[in-house]
């Protein structure tokens, strides 16, 4: 054989054994997001846990965001409550949009990061982790920041014999992948919230299928974070007004059905926004129109069967989000499950 030739078949090798191991390395397990601003379980989503099986929780502890004075942590989890025992604990930590337009040093945001996830842990009652995931939605435009950002955390963490993950949008898929050991790839909240004509912005397939081609070639470790959440979107006179997680268009004193998914307002009320630790907000008017959001059980296995089809390995981990009883109540737990991959304990029958 050629020396040259040689040389290419090694190198095909290498590469095809170096992909392999990119697929295998992606995290394994049933898991679930925690991300509320307050730590307390029902006795419903407890029971949940242990039922499906969940052996990860991503623990949303804070968000960072820019303030006059520089970046700054802000919406922190309150602690009332404590996650089992025997449950891997995440903490994971959203940076705000535009937070990193400007080129703050890398060094010193990353060792705050980690530092405050430590200390907020460690304060209430749980050990060190050893797994630190950070959450932005990075553009052409801050990708640097970013990238430099991870590298340092992912430096700290595997300096102590940890790891880092990040969230990785769909749109992010035909971009450079970020540096670190794995990203769970967020199949949700896909479509553009703010247009009146868009019928699903959680999880829109048409939408999917365009870029969910490129996980293929994706060089990075992906688990799978599906959404089992729904949401109002307000609109008054075809402009976006806010999401509000509770109104029940299924008040007939309040609404009137436009559509399967659209719902006008009949008379003024109360409207609490998203995001909004004290629950306030504005309020709906009438004729405002309301547009309730939710993904199928057929369209959340239609997405999976999709991912393992091209990159089986990304369906080695399902992340659900997130934990919240009203949420999870909208599907059968047996499917729930079986969108988890399986579970080793018994439901209850009380679940």
């Amino acid at each position: 054989m050629k020396p040259v030739l040689l040389l290419v078949l090694i190198f095909l090798l290498a590469a095809t054994i170096a992909c392999r191991r990119e697929e295998n390395d992606a995290p394994k397990g049933r898991a679930v997001y925690y991300w509320r601003t307050t730590l307390r379980l029902s006795p419903y989503e407890k029971e949940f846990l242990e039922s499906a099986g969940i052996e990860t929780v991503y623990l949303h502890l804070f968000d960072v965001v820019r303030r006059e004075e520089g970046l700054g942590p802000a919406n922190s989890l309150l602690f009332h409550d404590t996650l089992p025992k025997d449950i891997e604990i995440i903490p994971t930590v959203f940076i705000d949009p535009g937070a990193l337009s400007q080129p703050d040093s890398a060094d010193s945001l990353a060792s705050a990061i980690i530092n405050r996830c430590d200390r907020m842990l460690t304060e209430n009652g749980y050990s060190r982790p050893k797994e630190i995931q950070i959450d932005y939605d990075w553009t052409g435009s801050d990708r640097v920041h970013y990238f430099r950002l991870l590298e340092k955390a992912r430096d700290i963490m595997h300096r102590r014999g940890g790891r880092l993950s990040t969230t990785v949008r769909l749109h992010q898929l035909s971009q450079p992948a970020p540096p670190a050991d794995y990203g769970a790839l967020m199949v949700y909240n896909v479509g553009n919230i703010t247009d009146p004509d868009e019928n699903n912005s959680i999880l829109n397939l048409r939408i999917v299928d365009r870029y969910i081609c490129a996980l293929r070639d994706y060089r990075l470790p992906l688990a799978t974070a599906l959404p089992v959440y729904s949401w109002n979107i307000v609109f008054s006179d075809d402009r976006f007004k806010a999401i509000a997680h509770s109104l029940d268009v299924r008040d007939t004193a309040m609404f009137r059905p436009v559509d399967s998914i659209h719902y006008r307002a009949m008379h003024y009320g109360p409207l609490a926004m998203a995001g909004k630790r004290d629950g306030s907000g504005g309020r709906i008017f009438p004729g405002d129109i309301v547009r309730h959001e939710s993904v199928s059980p057929a369209v959340l296995e239609t997405v999976l069967e999709r991912i393992r089809k091209i990159r089986p390995g990304s369906a080695g981990r399902v992340i659900i989000y997130h934990l919240d009883e009203k949420s999870l109540r909208q599907y059968d737990q047996h499917f729930l499950q079986k969108i988890l991959g399986g579970s080793s304990r018994q439901p209850s029958r009380d679940l």
